[in-house]
């Protein structure tokens, strides 16, 4: 069987995997022979998590197991072994039953440490996937890694991510998604994972993004764009509630730095939103100017206030512009204020309206 190393060269697998570095002893092995048999991939889970289970080497063949590719072929009784099915597996931790790696063995360092020791074997012996298989399992080392970082040491820890990618394995592209920085995206929006591991990985986004911009280097695909992925990045986390505003203030100041002045990159009813996140004030202010008082070419684009931050955050714009005295916001500011009052009069007027025609409705003056 033929496997995908992590580089150009191809590393053969040993006759039996050793991802403990545990030296094989043939009574404990014919003792693990007998209990997999007929055993299924949650039985040899019970077993490496049962503390009792001492053996290295019966320790050693269940980690093998829980931590291979799919497809790899065995040299002894296995139940179809998959990562996937380590990252699926359902259990009850504190009282709350979870599928999370991380929840099952934060609690069991050692245990954490052998299966990171597993992922890591199959990682730099097969790449994380056996050639011709149907399933390619490096998602599945993605995740794991992404699961384990928070609860291994940082040695360890560095070696798992020196393994992990920040961008898609593969370009695609369909009328539903495409492939850009999803792994990345994925880290940054975990808050267990530890700040060093995002800070590398901004380190690495923006390093070709750099030489994107600058024509050092091309893309895999276009839509692949790192600067275009990091915009699409900073407005749609904005959405939610796990906003990292050190991760979310890097972002916007490296795209501030590198887009060149007069474009826009985030739209017109996200800038408010984008803007609330960005700590560094000086960044918040070239933004602000970029997307409001710049602002796109396109009407459809254009940022108006839409509510009570927005107006908040226009008229923080207009101070700052005449603390650096600047006053050409003004006009624009002030116009941007009269719309947005002149909409509230509106709604309260339909309200009123609403108000007194359901009054009549019923028969009450």
């Amino acid at each position: 069987m033929r496997l995908f190393g992590s580089g150009e060269q191809q590393l053969p697998a040993p006759t039996e995997p050793q991802p403990l570095g545990v030296e094989i002893n043939p009574d404990s092995a014919a003792l693990y022979d007998e209990f997999a048999a007929n055993r299924n991939f949650d039985q040899v889970y019970g077993l490496l998590r049962d503390e009792e289970i001492t053996d290295p080497t019966i320790r050693q063949r269940a980690v093998t197991v829980l931590t291979a590719p799919h497809g790899y072929e065995l040299p002894y009784p296995h139940s179809g072994q998959s990562l996937g099915h380590l990252l699926a597996i359902r259990e009850e931790v504190n009282g709350q039953e979870t599928t999370s790696l991380r929840k099952r063995v934060e609690e069991r360092p050692e245990l954490a440490a052998e299966l990171a020791q597993g992922v890591l074997y199959w990682l730099d012996t097969t790449g994380g996937r056996v050639e011709g298989d149907l399933i390619d399992s490096r998602g599945e080392y993605q995740s794991a890694i992404r699961e384990l970082l928070p609860v291994v040491d940082e040695e360890t820890g560095d070696k798992l991510f020196a393994h992990y990618p920040i961008n898609d394995i593969e370009p695609y592209w369909d009328f539903d998604r495409a492939s850009g920085y999803r792994p990345l995206v994925n880290l940054l929006y975990d808050e267990g994972v530890p700040r060093k591991y995002k800070e590398a990985g901004l380190a690495k986004w923006f390093d070709v993004a750099e030489r994107e911009e600058s024509g050092a280097a091309q893309p895999r695909a276009e839509h692949e764009r790192a600067a275009k992925n990091m915009a699409e990045f900073v407005q749609t986390w904005t959405f939610g509630e796990r906003v990292d505003a050190d991760v979310h203030t890097a972002v916007v100041s490296f795209l501030e730095d590198h887009i060149p002045a007069g474009d826009t990159y985030v739209d017109g009813f996200a800038t408010g939103q984008v803007a609330q996140h960005i700590t560094d004030e000086d960044t918040r202010f070239k933004f602000a100017w970029r997307h409001i008082a710049i602002g796109p070419q396109t009407e459809h684009s254009q940022f108006y206030i839409d509510n009570d931050h927005d107006r908040t955050l226009v008229e923080w714009l207009r101070d700052q512009a005449h603390a650096r005295n600047d006053f050409t916001f003004d006009a624009k500011a002030d116009t941007l204020v009269t719309k947005y009052e002149s909409m509230l009069r509106d709604q309260e007027a339909a309200q009123a309206a609403e108000e007194d025609l359901q009054a009549r409705l019923r028969g009450r003056p």
